[in-house]
């Protein structure tokens, strides 16, 4: 199977929602998704950004691990756009929970899931300028 048509499958995106992340035409997915084209120089490099893996990966010079999920990939997408401080108050946030997990995993069935979904942030909490997208289609 084609090295983006992997990725994008396996993180869960469509070929028009993986084009609109790239400001591109979903035709221009399939070319590569069927090998007629490859993508230019800065879109290369933009779709490295968005799986979270090398170009070296994407031209096929190397062999890589990738985000099993969607949501995986939006959240590293996510936490690379935040400033040290920010990053240091996620990263607290999420060892409170693991460690609120950890504490009741004995007295009941947790969740992370369920727990992360009580967090609403809004982009001015991120600083983004936009907020991530809720999955349109569960793979």
């Amino acid at each position: 199977m084609n090295i983006f048509k992997n990725l994008r499958k396996n993180t869960g995106l469509t070929q028009a929602e993986l084009a609109e992340k790239l400001n591109i035409t979903r035709t221009a997915v399939t070319k590569w998704e069927t090998g007629k084209t490859l993508p230019d120089y800065q879109t290369l490099i933009n779709i490295a950004k968005i799986f979270c893996v090398s170009t070296d990966y994407l031209l096929g010079l190397k062999e890589q691990d990738y985000p099993a999920t969607k949501t995986q990939a939006e959240l590293i997408y996510i936490i690379k756009k935040l400033d040290n401080m920010q990053t240091e108050n996620v990263k607290g946030y999420i060892a409170g929970i693991l460690k609120k997990e950890e504490g009741n995993k004995n007295k009941r069935s947790y969740s992370l899931e369920q727990e992360l979904d009580e967090i609403e942030f809004t982009p001015e909490e991120l600083s983004l300028k936009t907020a991530p997208k809720a999955d349109k289609k569960h793979a």
